[in-house]
């Protein structure tokens, strides 16, 4: 109910308000302006206003970085992270060259709050530290209503972090009172998931010894060794060893003896009656063909050979592990075909594509399969942390208009949500 009426009362706001957009955001620079923030809807208050100017301007004073705060009621359907890097681009942000800019971008109707960033400011405030700041500078203030005190926090952290100053330039109190709320919180939180986790694992080491039961019994009921060793192979004991290595060490090792034990056991000849013979490593070769041979020096199968007294009858029985490097050859058919080698040959960048190649060989046939690749050229909205990334400009290949100082975005930054 209160997330219908959030967003109801948005809706209605947006439509009295007005939706915001790139070209119709007021440029503080303009005709000759010295502000650093665009405030049209009258969201941050007279007073913070003036105190986040005198912050930015600080900023630029002392450490050349140019700082712009856009705090806007509603952009519409847009993506704050989108809307940012074009503005960011459209108004220059930063210093030619030196790309050392930064815009925050407060959008209420979408609760969001985004920094965008070029890449001599990412030296500095990275996409990791963007959003910690958000975290613990703003957004508590955020979900509390109070959103002036809010984003005059964060332009006071943002000076700290651009300018590498203590944090004494906080209110010692409000900071100490907010980190003994946030600590109680993970400590909350910490307590929920560790309860969370004990029911997982309990439910788990459940769900194992269960099937690990049904396996036994099923493979009780199969008449042929060979069936009954893979009944236990694929019940996938090790899984549970890798999840629980103590509680369920007993049960591999169980495991692993009752295989050998359902591998070794007598078997007679299904043409004579006649009970056979496993045949030792070194004599069984004889018995196998050179590719399965190869299987066995690879280690991508491992055969034994059973036969009569009088070799009338002969049983090879594979016996293939769970996982292997090796698949089987598309020329001799045989389990000894592997990768050589996937590398990169000519590197992709942020305007043209790369090439790859890889190579796969048989160690039975000498069959080689050599490819090449086409590798998809980098996208700069990877680059953030955010959800959406900007598909505009990459850093440095646009310059934006505007009073500011020419500055490119760099794509990176981050949001944060209240």
């Amino acid at each position: 109910m209160k997330t219908f009426l959030f967003l109801f009362l948005s809706f209605i706001s947006t439509l009295v308000v007005g939706q915001s957009t790139v070209n119709s955001v007021p440029n503080p620079k303009e005709n000759g302006g010295r502000s650093y923030v665009s405030n049209p809807d009258q969201i941050l208050d007279a007073d913070n206003a003036g105190l986040i100017d005198n912050i930015c301007a600080e900023i630029e004073a002392q450490d050349s970085f140019q700082v712009a705060f856009v705090i806007l009621q509603s952009i519409g359907t847009e993506v704050p992270k989108d809307f940012a890097g074009r503005l960011f681009n459209k108004w220059g942000i930063g210093h030619a060259g030196r790309d050392d800019g930064l815009l925050v971008l407060f959008v209420m109707d979408q609760r969001r709050v985004e920094f965008e960033t070029g890449y001599g400011t990412e030296t500095v405030l990275t996409d990791y530290a963007s959003v910690q700041l958000q975290q613990e500078s703003m957004i508590p203030y955020f979900k509390s209503g109070d959103y002036s005190q809010g984003l005059l926090s964060g332009a006071q952290a943002i000076q700290i972090s651009l300018s590498g100053q203590t944090v004494d330039r906080f209110e010692a109190q409000s900071l100490e009172e907010e980190e003994i709320r946030l600590e109680q919180e993970h400590v909350i939180e910490s307590q929920n998931n560790t309860r969370s986790l004990i029911i997982t694992l309990i439910v788990w080491h459940a769900v194992g010894l269960i099937l690990f039961l049904i396996a036994l019994v099923i493979a009780r009921f199969r008449n042929d060794p060979y069936d009954k060793y893979n009944t236990i192979k694929y019940f996938g004991v090790w899984i549970w060893a890798v999840l629980f290595p103590i509680t369920h060490i007993f049960v591999v090792i169980f495991a692993k003896k009752l295989k050998q034990r359902y591998r070794d056991m007598i078997r007679f000849s299904g043409r004579t009656d006649e009970i056979m013979r496993k045949l030792s490593e070194e004599d069984e070769d004889e018995y196998l063909n050179r590719g399965q041979v190869t299987e066995e020096l690879v280690k991508s199968v491992d055969y034994d050979v059973w036969i009569t007294e009088t070799s009338d009858d002969v049983l090879v029985l594979a016996y293939r592990p769970l996982f292997s490097k090796y698949s089987t050859c598309p020329k001799c058919h045989f389990k000894t075909y592997y990768k050589v080698y996937d590398r990169t040959v000519i590197m992709a960048t942020y305007t043209s594509s790369g090439k790859g190649e890889r190579k796969h060989e048989c160690a039975n046939c000498k069959h080689v399969d050599l490819k090449t690749y086409r590798i998809p050229r980098l996208n700069s909205k990877t680059r953030s942390s955010s959800s959406s990334g900007w598909s505009g400009s990459s850093g440095g290949s646009f310059s934006g208009g505007g009073s500011f100082g020419g500055g490119s975005s760099g794509g990176g930054g981050g949001g944060s949500s209240w």
